[in-house]
């Protein structure tokens, strides 16, 4: 976990950052002008550690996974729910780009892009 920490801190600047330099409007509660280049610098941050990683956490099971799942057409036509546990749009989406010829580690980026740009959009 000591290996996050640099991020963590160099994210919680650029957080800290884009807060102070975007114009608040206290009487009416709202912001008249959000800064954004900070706030793309640590999106752009973040999503570059977690799209890029390799052998963090469990990116390696992520990796097996997505590396051993078929491009079989048929299989996606008979559905069974039940079968991937409890995650199986996940494991339909992961198909999908599979066919795609989306390779392993594109597969990481797009879910970081997906992930970390909702989870900020969210908090912003």
């Amino acid at each position: 976990m000591s290996e996050m920490i640099p991020i963590v801190l160099f994210a919680m600047f650029m957080a800290i950052m884009s807060h102070q330099h975007s114009v608040y409007d206290p009487i009416n509660g709202e912001y008249i002008q959000k800064e954004r280049l900070f706030y793309g610098i640590m999106s752009v941050a973040l999503i570059m550690f977690a799209g890029l990683r390799t052998l963090y956490n469990d990116t390696s099971t992520y990796m097996m996974g997505y590396g051993i799942l078929t491009e079989n057409p048929e299989e996606y036509q008979n559905i069974d729910w039940l079968k991937w546990g409890q995650y199986p749009a996940f494991v339909f989406v992961q198909g999908i780009m599979i066919r795609m010829g989306v390779s392993t580690q594109n597969f990481l980026m797009l879910f970081a892009i997906f992930t970390i740009g909702t989870n900020l959009w969210f908090f912003r």
